[in-house]
């Protein structure tokens, strides 16, 4: 991200894939890790970030996640449950402005997601992979996963 913040997913794919709707997976989420923090006490804990505006009801799953410095739009792969596909699910990164950033947080606990809109691809690519944004906010590139018959039960 940026001033040795990194952006990192979590989810229960393995419920997710292993019981599908009606399964006991927790819910996923982004967290950011301050790598400054790391050299300067040999420890740093990941930040759950908070997310506004996320559709009511629909689990979150993230798998693969991309930050764009053009945009500052962060783009994260979904994996809700299994029979629904996955979304491109795209979240504005916000940061409290310097008068109210408080110095005895860090800077990755300040950050904030707000969604700001859930793709679907196209059913030809309904399990992906990865999100990269293209050449503006308008598009963007996604890897399709390969399927294994025997992936998911």
């Amino acid at each position: 991200y940026k001033n040795g913040i990194a952006f990192g997913s979590a989810g229960d794919l393995q419920g997710v894939f292993a019981t599908g709707t009606q399964g006991p997976a927790k819910q996923g989420f982004i967290f950011a890790l301050d790598l400054n923090s790391i050299r300067e006490t040999s420890m740093s804990m990941p930040t759950p970030l908070t997310i506004e505006n996320f559709p009511e009801g629909r689990r979150f799953q993230p798998h693969g996640i991309f930050y764009s410095n053009a945009t500052n739009r962060l783009y994260a792969v979904s994996h809700p449950f299994q029979g629904e596909g996955s979304y491109v699910e795209v979240f504005s990164v916000m940061q409290p402005s310097a008068s109210s950033s408080s110095s005895s947080s860090s800077a990755a606990s300040s950050l904030r997601l707000v969604h700001v809109d859930s793709i679907l691809p196209t059913p030809e690519n309904t399990v992906i992979n990865d999100v990269v944004e293209g050449r503006s906010a308008d598009e963007i590139f996604v890897t399709r996963h390969h399927y294994q018959h025997n992936y998911c039960p």
